[in-house]
Order: structure tokens, then C-alpha cells, then sequence
């Protein structure tokens, strides 16, 4: 695995993690991993990458998928 290792790099906005946080939630029962796992490898994730602000508060208006 590539990640934390310099190789390259990652970058998130809080919104951005919490889109992806809960998409594996929502999937997990399709995966082979427990819920512990998968909050392991989340924080994995977003500690080994960069964090930012979103300077700005214009969002788009598009609808979700499942919305």
C-alpha cells in the first residue's frame, strides 16, 4: 500500500471525508470487512492526508443520487 508513504499525495475537505464516510457505511454489508475495519482504515485515510478549507460557501445545486 502506497498511502502515508510519500509516494504520493491525498487531500480532503471535511465535507468531502464525511461524503465517503458515510458511503462505506452505507455499503459495508457488501463488503468483507468489519465496521471496526473500515473505521481503521478511515482514520488511516484522513490521517495520512492533507486537510483543507473550502474558502468559500458556494455549493452546486445538483441532487444526489439517492436523494
Amino acid at each position: 500500500m502506497k498511502i502515508g508513504t510519500g509516494v504520493f499525495e491525498s487531500a480532503f475537505s471535511v465535507p468531502v471525508f464525511l461524503e465517503y464516510e458515510s458511503v462505506a457505511m452505507r455499503e459495508l454489508s457488501k463488503l468483507p470487512v468489519s465496521e471496526e475495519e473500515m473505521r481503521k482504515f478511515l482514520n488511516f485515510i484522513i490521517d495520512a492526508s492533507d486537510k483543507f478549507r473550502i474558502p468559500f460557501l458556494w455549493r452546486p445545486l445538483l441532487r444526489d443520487e439517492e436523494g
